[in-house]
């Protein structure tokens, strides 16, 4: 596979429905084209009038599942190799030249970790091939570009082991992404999941 197909370049919008501050945010320098986006461009990239403020830019999208698979054969053809194992403390991997870790939620058994906590994500992953721009609206509504699907999303909930998806979030997500882009209410759904992460 290609690393073409994992990564794509697109259009991007933060939305925010209260108003942002003056200055530039930290991460404005490393996008192409960034700008704060004018009243007739707010309208335009959220009909439902509750955006006041917002940025717009040019940015990478990447695609996880397929990077993720392109990354480990670079990896590969480079001599590398993967091991997937139980590791109980980072002293066995002293002997190794590079580690990936993965340990995801299982990270406080490895560290002290006790503050740590899972964040709970619904997402949505929608057939829209018309979808070509990333858009963000108050850091919990977010439409996302793939090369075959779109992901809408989310929640961010806080301690919430659940990986079950809740009727109600599935509307909530789909209702406020409409909101944004009622072309999406003709696309299918495709799958939707809850996942954790720290």
């Amino acid at each position: 596979m290609p690393f073409a197909l994992s990564v794509m370049l697109t259009g991007g919008y933060d939305l925010s429905s209260v108003p942002l501050p003056e200055e530039k945010p930290f991460w404005a320098d490393i996008l192409l084209a960034f700008r704060r986006l004018e009243s007739s461009e707010l309208a335009a990239f959220d009909p439902s009038g509750t955006s006041v403020d917002g940025y717009g830019f040019t940015t990478i999208v990447t695609e996880g599942r397929l990077y993720l698979v392109w990354l480990m054969k670079q990896i590969e053809q480079l001599g590398g190799r993967h091991e997937r194992r139980h590791v109980s403390s980072l002293d066995e991997l002293a002997d190794y030249d590079a580690v990936v870790n993965c340990t995801g939620l299982m990270a406080p058994k490895l560290v002290d970790g006790e503050e740590m906590y899972p964040i709970r994500g619904h997402v949505i992953r929608v057939r829209a091939p018309w979808v070509r721009q990333y858009t963000n609206k108050d850091k919990d509504i977010y439409i996302i570009p793939n090369t075959d699907t779109v992901v809408l999303g989310g929640t961010i909930q806080k301690g919430d082991w659940d990986t079950v998806p809740r009727p109600e979030e599935r509307a909530r997500i789909l209702e406020r992404c409409y909101s944004i882009l009622p072309s999406l209410r003709r696309a299918p759904i495709v799958r939707e999941w809850a996942a954790l992460q720290l």
